[in-house]
């Protein structure tokens, strides 16, 4: 993953899109951004001073351009990343404002996402420099997103109380949540069963250093029980006896190093009872039940 300033992406620029997703490319350009920013240790502040934050929802690889708050003139910024490594941003052009307690802070929630390799962006030529080419002057970049990147951000902005030192400065901080949630295949993706029979789902392939498993039923099975199995890496679970009340999308997440979903569509045949009457021997009229799988009869 890469942070970028809208001003510093020339390199990308010479490139272009399709060759920026090329592995031995994309890793030059990763080096070549990141060389851009500073990364330090500790920073203090004596007055901290709370943003909005905000979630952004998004998948592993894409891109998000974020708009950084115009809080002070010639302030510092700083980005924490989930991990604790601090970033210094480059800095963004002074606006020649000093911003008081009674001002509205700009661009507190202001981002996009998009992902090169999106088959709806096939058409478009160059889809990262047309992101790229409307980038505002207080936009960074980050991306492509990886799983690392996955959790709380910490956007810092420090006044220059103190030139040259954090000591003394106050801080404007805002939490940016980054959370990647990954689509993958579920075992099975789509049944048909009886009623009365047991619904076995589970992730297709098993997911290492999970730390918890949750299965979303469908709305009109409200009070359904089922249980876990102990094949814990692919989130298998078991729904017993199941009713046409179970019919509809299951859902099951994963929650790792990023949140993992994976959904399957369930129809539930229903059971038909059919009734055959036998005279015996003696004249004795039996009745006989069978119970068919609705599918047959139709």
């Amino acid at each position: 993953m890469s942070v970028a300033w809208s001003k510093r992406c020339a390199y990308y620029q010479l490139l272009g899109c399709a060759n920026a997703m090329n592995p031995c490319l994309r890793f030059l350009i990763q080096s070549v951004l990141i060389s851009n920013c500073v990364t330090v240790n500790t920073i203090n502040s004596d007055t901290k001073i709370e943003l909005p934050s905000f979630l952004i929802d998004c998948k592993l690889n894409d891109i998000i351009i974020i708009s950084a708050p115009i809080v002070i003139e010639k302030g510092r910024y700083y980005l924490s990343k989930p991990n604790g490594d601090v970033i210094k941003l480059p800095e963004f052009p002074p606006k020649h404002k000093i911003f008081t307690d009674n001002d509205t802070i700009i661009n507190t929630t202001k981002y996009r996402v998009f992902n090169v390799n999106n088959p709806k962006y096939f058409n478009t030529h160059d889809i990262f420099n047309d992101n790229l080419k409307k980038m505002g002057a207080m936009d960074f970049m980050l991306g492509p997103l990886g799983e690392e990147d996955h959790g709380n951000w910490v956007l810092s902005v420090f006044s220059d109380h103190n030139e040259g030192e954090n000591e003394g400065a106050t801080e404007f901080f805002q939490v940016i949540t980054i959370r990647i949630i990954e689509s993958i295949p579920i075992e099975p993706y789509f049944t048909k069963l009886n009623e009365e029979s047991d619904l076995i789902l589970k992730f297709a392939y098993p997911i290492k250093l999970l730390e918890s498993c949750e299965i979303q039923r469908p709305k009109t099975s409200s009070d359904r029980y089922y249980e876990r199995t102990r094949n814990l890496d692919s989130c298998e679970y078991i729904v017993p006896n199941i009713t046409r009340q179970d019919q509809g999308w299951w859902t099951i997440i994963g929650v790792g190093k990023i949140i993992y979903r994976a959904k399957m569509y369930l129809e539930v045949n229903k059971k038909k009872l059919m009734y055959f009457f036998y005279k015996l021997f003696d004249n004795t009229l039996v009745m006989i039940q069978l119970t068919i799988d609705g599918a047959l009869l139709k």
